[in-house]
């Protein structure tokens, strides 16, 4: 490892000087926070300064772009002292306080800004999908309330447990899925978040299409939703058809109908529906 002396280190900045001609060049500030110390890199593209402030903060610095180039969080380790490699892709930080040591990463969070461009909420959150593992499965998407269907970026950079080509490819069959998209629905428009429950019908059925207790939940979310004669066609195509470990498709409906009511949620639609399966339909 190689180690690259420090840059500046005073109070709450760290200022940049130009030896030629012995002025600052540009100041680097922390705040109300003390700067403990402050390394060039090997390239002479960044700095990285520690602070003394509860919780070792450390952040990165372009030079270039005269801002912060990415801060990270140490958590209670707090660096007295920072090595290098000599790529300057890793930083290795030793603790003044119980002699832990430490290494980071640099190359992930690595962009080019232009000098003319800051750093932008953007920027940082790009810089944070790079870093992230993996998404939240649709189970802790349903405990936290979220959309049932993760985000793009999520699925365009095959974030487990969302892979890749099962998302982009039409038709993709993966019962799993589609059995935690159609509770995900149920729970939805029992709690009366009908937009979110025909979402999670949609994503179920693509995953799983041969899934009819699915269906039932997505009639329910355009009923709900007023979007009646989708609900309708919904609740008839399935007339007569056995829904596996349910029944038959009128039972689940009307017993479906029993549950909602039960939970204070009615619509004038479920008093056709009942009658019409009270009829018998043509093929019976």
């Amino acid at each position: 490892m190689k180690w690259c002396g420090p840059a500046a280190s005073a109070g709450s900045h760290v200022r940049l000087w130009d030896t030629a001609t012995g002025t600052a060049r540009f100041m680097l500030s922390e705040g109300e926070k003390k700067i403990a110390r402050a390394f060039f890199s090997p390239d002479g593209k960044h700095i990285l300064t520690t602070s003394e402030a509860a919780g070792g903060t450390l952040r990165l610095w372009s030079i270039a772009a005269r801002n912060e180039h990415f801060r990270f969080s140490a958590d209670a380790h707090t660096p007295e002292t920072v090595f290098f490699s000599p790529e300057g892709t890793v930083a290795l930080t030793k603790s003044r306080v119980g002699g832990s040591a430490h290494l980071w990463d640099l190359t992930i969070r690595e962009h080019d800004p232009r000098p003319d461009q800051r750093d932008t909420g953007q920027a940082t959150i790009e810089r944070a999908k790079s870093v992230v593992a993996r998404c939240l499965t649709i189970e802790q998407r349903k405990a936290f309330l979220l959309r049932p269907q993760p985000p793009r970026w999520c699925i365009d950079m095959g974030k487990y447990p969302y892979g890749t080509d099962a998302w982009k490819t039409e038709g993709a069959v993966d019962t799993s899925i589609a059995q935690q998209f159609g509770d995900f629905a149920d729970a939805a428009v029992k709690a009366g978040d009908f937009p979110k429950g025909l979402e999670a019908a949609d994503l179920g059925i693509r995953f799983g299409p041969d899934l009819l207790w699915i269906r039932v939940n997505r009639a329910h979310a355009l009923m709900f939703l007023e979007r009646l004669e989708d609900a309708r066609t919904e609740y008839r195509a399935h007339r007569g058809k056995d829904v596996p470990d349910h029944g038959l498709w009128e039972s689940v409906v009307m017993r479906d109908f029993a549950e909602l009511r039960e939970n204070s949620r009615e619509h004038p639609l479920m008093a056709e529906i009942e009658e019409l399966f009270r009829t018998p339909s043509p093929s019976q």
